[in-house]
């Protein structure tokens, strides 16, 4: 076989984790739930992943070791961020399809045409990559577009920090637009 790439196998194989590796995974464990859980407690849209987050960050600039996970964890969180978007598909979701079939797609394709029109000017202005201006402007939950940041090799500090960015302009603005409307 040779001038032909070899696939990877698959699964990667995993190396066996030291001692650092351990504690570091067990940090990330600690501060990711107990930040998590603090996001969940706040009802901050997008607060457990922000919560998670933020202690994170905190414990790595404080002088935790929390800055290690396993090679496989990306897989696990895709098909787990699969799962909790399969199981809300039920035949009641599907009953409902034809009464919002047509705003449905307005709104994905507005959505999705403002995503590339901003993705192209960030990818041009700002000298981001495509993907990873595409993934930051993609109309979506930040948790998925952080995970397919990672697996893809974009820039996912880039894409969390527009996500989280885009997530506080919202719960700002909303209220403004509610005291404008009357609610």
């Amino acid at each position: 076989m040779s001038g032909q790439k070899q696939r990877a196998a698959w699964p990667k194989p995993m190396r066996k984790p030291d001692r650092k590796h351990i504690t570091s995974l067990v940090w990330v464990a600690v501060l990711g739930i107990l930040g998590g859980g603090m996001g969940e407690i706040s009802h901050v849209p997008g607060g457990i992943i922000l919560g998670a987050m933020l202690t994170i960050a905190a414990g790595n600039l404080l002088g935790f070791p929390a800055n290690w996970l396993p090679s496989r964890s990306g897989f696990i969180l895709q098909v787990l961020a699969g799962i909790m978007l399969g199981i809300k598909i039920t035949g009641e979701e599907l009953s409902t399809l034809g009464e919002i079939l047509i705003p449905v797609l307005i709104i994905t394709g507005v959505l999705n045409l403002m995503g590339i029109l901003s993705s192209l000017l960030v990818w041009k202005v700002f000298d981001w990559d495509l993907l990873t201006a595409w993934l930051s402007t993609s109309p979506g939950r930040m948790q998925d577009m952080v995970i397919l940041a990672k697996n893809l090799e974009a820039d996912s500090e880039k894409v969390v920090t527009t996500h989280v960015m885009r997530i506080t302009l919202v719960v700002i603005v909303t209220p403004l637009i509610l005291l404008f409307w009357g609610k």
